[in-house]
């Protein structure tokens, strides 16, 4: 969005004119993808088996027919009996598309995504955390969890030991190589490369390297202050990081679903609205499941969710009353489908904590608008 309001981004353009390739849905081949589709997750991209890819190698090679993770085009969403997944007409959350982002800002600003989010917003912010582990500061990296399940070899052990999945660096620094940040791919299909350093990486070759779409290292504290900026309408103390205006088409409905045109995957139920990158809790719950916060009727809400290696995390909160909350939850023993909540499709421990935090008046009254000290927070 600062890209945007520097008119050196437009949400409407084709993103091939940002790529320096042409990206286009072989099924869909007349529809372009724009920057909008993207954020709002209706771009028609998938995951396929891996959404980051090591170096040397580009992001192209996840969209040409010869690519080394082309993988028979998993990466392109098809047409499906009736259901029309053309760009702009579906909705699919995928990773893939913060990694496309995450290239496209690369090639605009000319820096390395780590870089560039450390320079326009977690500098400003006072932020101590980034994107990239190597370059944490003394006291972040000790203060770095690691995230474990209950899990050996992709079966689910509730009675076995706690597995360390990532970041299990045990106060060490890692060398400033370019890795993979989603051990769930192996060595992706075979795949195996010397270590590069990150300072022979070209910025706007594959901007998955730095895992734009959660490889985020932040405390909730931390976190806090970039849901307040998004509560007081872009502003932070006495600085104005986003012009309302961009927070305002953020904080803007999408996409919603509509059962009976089809027009998205809700994930069982918990994904019902989206603005750009952020998602709108409706407060539904029916036969298809619920985005109910804390499975309570009644509230509407705004935020992101995280889930991934034992990680269970949300980003909650009412820009109207201006009133939010963080959890991050550091470890999971047990299969998440077989633990749901009552009153929506969050998983119990989730529903519980949600539940706690709102029914204690977390959501009564926020601070009034144009007060000095912003939004409120509970950690």
């Amino acid at each position: 969005m600062t890209l945007v309001e520097a008119q050196r981004l437009d949400l409407d353009r084709d993103v091939s004119d940002y790529l320096g390739f042409p990206l286009r849905n072989p099924h869909y081949p007349l529809s372009p993808i724009t920057v909008r589709q993207l954020l709002l997750h209706t771009s028609s991209l998938r995951d396929g088996s891996a959404y980051s890819i090591p170096a040397p190698y580009t992001l192209r090679e996840f969209f040409d027919t010869d690519g080394r993770f082309y993988e028979g085009g998993a990466h392109f969403a098809g047409p499906t009996g009736s259901v029309d997944c053309a760009p702009g007409r579906y909705f699919a959350y995928s990773n893939l598309n913060y990694g496309v982002l995450g290239t496209i800002l690369e090639r605009i600003s000319g820096e390395r995504f780590d870089q560039f989010m450390q320079r326009t917003v977690f500098t400003p912010l006072a932020i101590d955390g980034g994107y990239n582990v190597a370059a944490l500061s003394d006291a972040a990296l000790a203060q770095l969890a690691t995230l474990y399940r209950r899990m050996q070899d992709g079966v689910w052990t509730p009675r076995g030991p706690w597995t360390p999945q990532v970041d299990d660096f045990r106060g060490v620094r890692p060398p400033a190589v370019i890795r993979v940040e989603n051990p769930d791919t192996g060595e992706l299909g075979g795949v195996t490369r010397d270590p590069l350093p990150q300072s022979a990486y070209a910025p706007g070759a594959n901007g998955t390297i730095f895992s734009p779409q959660g490889g985020l290292r932040i405390s909730a504290r931390n976190l806090a202050k970039l849901m307040v900026v998004l509560m007081n309408r872009g502003r932070w103390q006495d600085m104005q990081l986003l012009q309302p205006e961009s927070v305002q088409m953020m904080l803007t409905e999408g996409w919603r679903w509509d059962a009976g045109a089809s027009n998205g995957d809700t994930a069982q139920g918990l994904m019902r609205a989206w603005g750009l990158s952020l998602q709108q809790f409706t407060g539904a719950y029916d036969a298809a499941g619920g985005d109910r916060i804390g499975g309570l009727p009644g509230d509407h809400f705004w935020g992101h969710l995280g889930e991934a290696y034992g990680l269970l995390s949300g980003m909650i909160f009412d820009p109207t009353r201006r009133v939010g909350f963080i959890y991050i939850i550091g470890g999971t023993g047990a299969d998440h489908a077989l633990h749901p909540g009552s009153g929506s499709s969050f998983t119990m421990w989730e529903e519980a904590i949600q539940r706690a935090l709102v029914e204690e008046g977390v959501f009564e009254a926020g601070n009034e608008p144009g007060s000095e000290s912003g939004g409120r927070s509970s950690f």
